[in-house]
């Protein structure tokens, strides 16, 4: 059994909510809006410090309206009364949570409750992230007078830098999650599950009290169809990319993977796979500085492979995260939807998650995927790695 070996920083929380509140209301008073109509819950997150997360079912908290002051309500369209006061710690200004609860399947009457509390507040101009055609549509016919706006990217992109409290709390859980996917490595063996790999990563995470693993992907074939957790077991030499992540008390993710083998794997794509990472890691360290684009960055790691005698052709190259494990900005537009739209630029504050995929050879295999995964911080004149002591096949990285 795993033992805590990790502190938890003790942040001022909700002086960390207050400052993602001022950056929304400066955004919200720039641009005329008098009404957020959110519906993201990593939006919520970030605005009332409360986790979706934490709820039993996470579409308790699918609405949520509030004004510049940040006077608000919940609006909860799947469970509870008609209406049911609001109690969580540390929230100010939230004034009540509204419930449709077992009608919640009704657009009509979602609406009813949308329109009024629109009407009330008299707001002429309503952002909103997410929209719900057969809602919203409704609502704005109801509301000719009042001006929807689509607000999701710059909401998101509120969130491109941290502030130093969250960086602090990430540090903690990627260094957990460093030492998950490194104890993962020492105990694997021949004839092992990919789902028994993530269990041990799983069970380090629990006992390092945070909130519970983010992903506990395995990837045992050469296209990204094939992520996941399939209960196959590794035979001698063969390779595997476990990419496992977590929780931490306030919800901030960690996001990291490895490449690893079981017994006697093919002396080139050890050889390959070692290569890789130490070339990986020395983009990160030495190279990478804010100001550069995500064309740049993907530039450096090739030139760095190519020097290595490696394949140059990237199958992904990375993201950055925080309440989302693919958070603004997005560095590439990889099979898992990273790209949106916009060239990344990397700016101090800023945590990201690089990882530079390429394909080699095991056994026969002629697509066996490589990657070796980090978390960086953005400094002011270069990287500084968060995930350290993960080690990669038995080494160990500071």
């Amino acid at each position: 059994m795993s033992k805590q070996e990790f502190e938890w920083p003790n942040i001022d929380w909700w002086g960390v909510v207050k400052k993602h509140q001022a950056n929304a209301r400066k955004y919200m008073q720039e641009n005329g809006i008098d009404l957020l109509l959110i519906n993201e819950p990593d939006t919520i997150h970030s605005l009332i410090g409360m986790s979706t997360m934490k709820f039993y079912d996470g579409y308790q908290a699918i609405r949520f309206l509030v004004d510049q002051n940040f006077n608000g309500v919940f609006f909860s369209p799947f469970s509870g009364e008609p209406e049911i006061p609001f109690q969580y710690p540390g929230i100010e200004g939230i004034e009540k949570s509204l419930s449709v609860g077992s009608n919640a399947f009704y657009p009509s009457l979602q609406v009813e409750v949308l329109v009024r509390e629109i009407a009330e507040r008299k707001a002429k101009r309503v952002g909103v992230d997410r929209v719900f055609a057969d809602i919203h549509f409704e609502v704005q016919r109801r509301l000719p007078d009042v001006e929807f706006v689509p607000v999701l990217w710059d909401l998101r992109k509120l969130r491109e830098i941290k502030f130093p409290e969250e960086i602090e709390e990430m540090e903690v859980c990627a260094k957990i999650c460093a030492r998950g996917h490194k104890i993962a490595m020492e105990e694997a063996y021949v004839g092992i599950t990919d789902g028994q790999l993530s269990g041990i990563f799983a069970e380090y995470v629990c006992a390092q009290n945070a909130m519970f693993p983010h992903n506990l992907y395995n990837l045992l074939g050469p296209t990204f169809e094939h992520w996941g957790i399939f209960g196959q077991k590794l035979d001698d030499g063969d390779n595997i990319v476990i990419d496992y992540g977590l929780y931490s008390k306030h919800g901030y993710i960690a996001d990291m993977g490895r490449t690893m083998w079981v017994g006697n794997a093919d002396p080139k794509f050890v050889d390959h796979t070692v290569r890789h990472a130490e070339a990986t890691l020395d983009v990160g360290h030495n190279v990478l500085k804010p100001g550069m684009n995500k064309v740049e960055i993907a530039e450096a790691y090739k030139s760095a492979f190519r020097k290595a005698d490696l394949s140059d052709h990237l199958h992904m190259l990375g993201h950055s995260c925080g309440f989302r494990v693919n958070e603004y900005p997005a560095l590439d537009d990889s099979p898992v939807g990273m790209k949106w739209g916009e060239d990344a630029i990397l700016k101090e504050g800023m945590v990201l998650c690089l990882e530079p995929m390429i394909i080699s050879e095991n056994r026969g295999d002629k697509f066996a995927m490589i990657q070796h995964e980090d978390m960086w911080v953005v400094e002011a004149n270069s990287l500084r790695l968060l995930s350290t002591g993960g080690g990669y096949m038995g080494k160990n990285v500071k």
